[in-house]
């Protein structure tokens, strides 16, 4: 399972090599129980780095992740992960993960778009 640092140094990565994306989100979901194990989240205010952030109470450990999140299918009801969520890709290309349909969000009272990528754990397709 992702440790945080990792996820830490993930986010971090994603905001430092690129300077289009204002945010970045780590989660690690156990691949058994659909549960959130640990997030990370780190935001670029201004030129410097801003985090580890608590997301918010509903993204709390323990919990299953809903499924009417725009950025989040549920791979128990959808095990390719192919969601009318997601945009579809070019079919000539090889990719890891799904960009979402943009969306507003309330809190950050902004469009976002996110980008999903699933990573199985050691020894188990996915």
């Amino acid at each position: 399972m992702f440790s945080v640092s990792l996820q830490d140094a993930i986010a971090k990565n994603l905001l430092v090599s690129d300077s289009s994306i204002l945010s970045a989100r780590v989660l690690a979901i156990n691949a058994s129980s659909g549960n959130l194990v640990n997030t990370a989240w780190w935001q670029r205010q201004g030129v410097e780095l801003e985090g580890p952030r608590k997301i918010n109470d509903v993204l709390e450990s323990g919990r299953r992740l809903d499924s009417s999140y725009p950025w989040y299918e549920d791979p128990d009801f959808s095990p390719s992960l192919r969601s009318p969520k997601f945009m579809e890709g070019p079919l000539n290309v090889s990719y890891k993960g799904w960009w979402t349909y943009p969306y507003y969000s309330c809190s950050s009272r902004r469009w976002l778009m996110s980008y999903s990528v699933p990573i199985p754990p050691p020894g188990r397709r996915g």
